[in-house]
């Protein structure tokens, strides 16, 4: 009967917290899609045409492709693209789901801490409040294609509580099959949570966290410590070995970034400790979803702050290690932060900064905040002036948030706020030119560009919005001398963080669209052409040959398409460049290249079940095109 007031209470503040995060997030749900949302989900128009397996296991993103992301995505598709309402209404469906299981799992760790049934509500409450509310969160919500960070947390979370609530089970009354439950809770929600993202791998990492922390004092028989060895063993051995012989790919592939893998791993400690300061103290104006302007560090002293944060890092660690059962919640908050980083913030070459990478990682912070300020309140027999504390700590974090969420209502004010705290981000800027003209504000979208291509004088990327606004949207050609111009400058541009390549894929996909009507085609491929000549784009020209091979349909000039698509697929030969190249050869009657092509692209999907299932009704139709009579 005692039991029965306390989940009462519980009940009634989860629910507060979550009727609060909708009423905060809500106006902010209407907001544009970010960054690669386009790149990442723009197959969803396929759907209806391919069908849905055609876009859950067509993805590219990671080893596995994350199918189990993809599904999620498939079933909105006729949202696509014009109501974003519905895919971020999705995702903060999913960060309330990850604040129920997070309150779930501070209940059990609140009986750890030996907390009474108040101190385990507030407890509880006080870091879902901070998790569900913190601005460092907001990018993740409504960045839409990080609902696959929110899938591999979920299933994280889920792994965690699961193996807490059967782990007591078996202590209470020692029978096997509690031991099966266990294997299986574990084993398969990092199954799901890796089909969502690589980063479901870390749930045995999270759990032997928790273990040798929150747990270790806490007795264990020996069928249990053999299990542990086990079941979190053998993930965690394979993400090592996993990591080890990828080693020498991944060293390879920094050629293509403008920082060395010594220079990622010193920048990232940088970062790492922005992530902590932000994380504590969320001070407005801070956070952002474009972080490409981020200093990259090129030594410990260089910039100097980089062997200060080196320093910092193994102090936490080192200490949080070594005191781990006398300073328990302080070691689980560190080791939980640093494990929940360890593929993204490791020498894995990805991109630098982003804020959706602490999605998971900040819940050892919070609870660490939390119950600091708890058992400060019971030392110091001052309990009240410890939640009042407490509580204007949380007052403030969501009064941050307040703002943030008004920013992404106010598209424009939005951007040029961006483009005032981060003036060295390329994605900023261009995002800013980019809104300008989806508002048909043309003339301060040229200017901005202007303002661009006499920054960077070598830098291609303004001229060719400059031309995207002509010919796509005033529909005016900008005649042959701009275009030799263009041309002319394209063989001699260097490469840099613009999209460039990205802004002629739009452009290309709206001529395929029968948009931009003033543009010459020619030249446009010749542009094209010219880029992927040029050294400095070496790493794109792949992409620039297909969009030329694509120009080539569509301007009948079956050299272009051809010589352009087998460049494509002899540098990468994927599935999709390859249909491409066999509707290439089929028109052009190309039959004993088509056929030994086809056998290529059997051979390839019959050995990968994940490609087949995504493109055999495709292969199946062209194969039959190919048969038929006249072909």
């Amino acid at each position: 009967m005692n039991r029965n007031p306390d989940i009462k209470y519980a009940m009634i503040g989860f629910l507060l917290l979550v009727g609060l995060t909708v009423v905060i997030y809500f106006p902010a749900l209407s907001s544009a899609f970010q960054l690669d949302d386009v790149n990442n989900l723009g197959g969803l128009a396929a759907v209806r045409e391919n069908g849905i397996l055609y876009f859950i296991f067509s993805g590219a993103a990671g080893p596995s492709g994350r199918p189990l992301s993809l599904f999620t995505f498939a079933l909105q598709y006729s949202a696509w693209p014009d109501h974003t309402f519905a895919f971020k209404a999705f995702n903060l469906a999913m960060h309330l789901a990850c604040g129920g299981l997070i309150f779930l799992i501070c209940r059990k760790f609140a009986g750890y801490l030996g907390l009474n049934p108040g101190e385990k509500l507030t407890f509880s409450f006080i870091v879902t409040a901070l998790w569900l509310l913190h601005p460092m969160q907001i990018t993740t919500v409504l960045y839409v294609v990080q609902r696959m960070t929110q899938l591999s947390t979920f299933f994280i979370l889920l792994g965690v509580f699961l193996y807490l609530h059967i782990r007591e089970s078996y202590l209470n009354e020692r029978q096997f099959k509690y031991l099966v439950r266990l294997g299986l809770a574990v084993w398969g929600c990092t199954l799901l949570g890796m089909l969502s993202k690589e980063n479901g791998i870390l749930l045995p990492l999270m759990i032997l966290v928790i273990n040798i922390t929150l747990l270790a004092d806490r007795a264990e028989d020996r069928v249990l410590q053999k299990w542990n060895r086990i079941f979190l063993g053998i993930p965690l051995a394979a993400l090592i070995i996993y990591l080890a012989t990828g080693f020498d790919t991944v060293l390879a592939s920094y050629h293509l970034r403008p920082f060395s893998m010594a220079e990622r791993l010193m920048t990232e400690a940088v970062i790492l400790v922005e992530y902590l300061q932000h994380i504590v103290v969320p001070n407005p104006g801070v956070f952002s979803i474009y972080h490409d302007d981020f200093p990259i560090s090129h030594g410990l002293l260089s910039p100097p702050w980089t062997l200060g944060a080196i320093i910092i890092i193994t102090f936490l660690v080192v200490t949080a290690a070594v005191y781990r059962k006398r300073f328990t919640v302080f070691s689980f908050a560190v080791l939980w932060f640093f494990a929940g980083h360890t593929l993204e913030s490791s020498y894995l070459n990805l991109e630098l900064y982003f804020e959706h990478r602490n999605y998971l990682p900040s819940l050892g912070i919070f609870i660490l905040i939390t119950y600091a300020a708890i058992a400060a309140g019971r030392y110091l027999s001052r309990r009240r002036l410890a939640y009042g504390v407490l509580l204007i700590y949380c007052l403030l974090v969501v009064a941050n948030t307040l703002m943030e969420i008004n920013l992404w209502t106010k598209p424009v004010e939005r951007h040029l706020a961006l483009v005032n705290n981060h003036p060295g981000s390329v994605r900023a800027v261009t995002a800013l030119g980019n809104l300008l003209i989806s508002r048909f504000e043309l003339g301060q979208a040229e200017r901005i560009y202007h303002v661009v291509a006499a920054e960077y004088p070598t830098e291609i990327y303004p001229h060719i919005k400059l031309l995207a606004i002509n010919g796509c949207v005033r529909n005016q050609d900008p005649g042959p001398s701009a275009w030799k111009e263009l041309i002319t400058r394209a063989g001699a541009a260097e490469h840099s963080g613009f999209g460039t390549v990205e802004e002629l894929t739009l452009i290309v996909s709206a001529v395929s669209e029968d948009d931009c009507k003033a543009i010459d085609l020619n030249n446009l491929t010749r542009l094209i052409v010219t880029l992927a000549l040029n050294p400095q784009f070496k790493r794109d020209r792949i992409l620039l040959h297909e969009l030329a091979a694509r120009l080539g349909i569509l301007t009948g000039d079956a050299g272009v398409a051809y010589h352009n698509i087998v460049a494509a697929t002899r540098y990468s030969p994927t599935v999709p460049r390859l249909i491409l190249k066999l509707r290439i050869l089929s028109a052009l009657g190309l039959k004993e290249e088509a056929t030994q092509t086809m056998a290529v692209l059997d051979d390839m999907i019959n050995k990968n079940i994940r490609l087949k299932l995504a493109y055999r009704d495709i292969v199946i139709g062209i194969r039959d095109e190919m048969n038929e009579p006249g072909q």
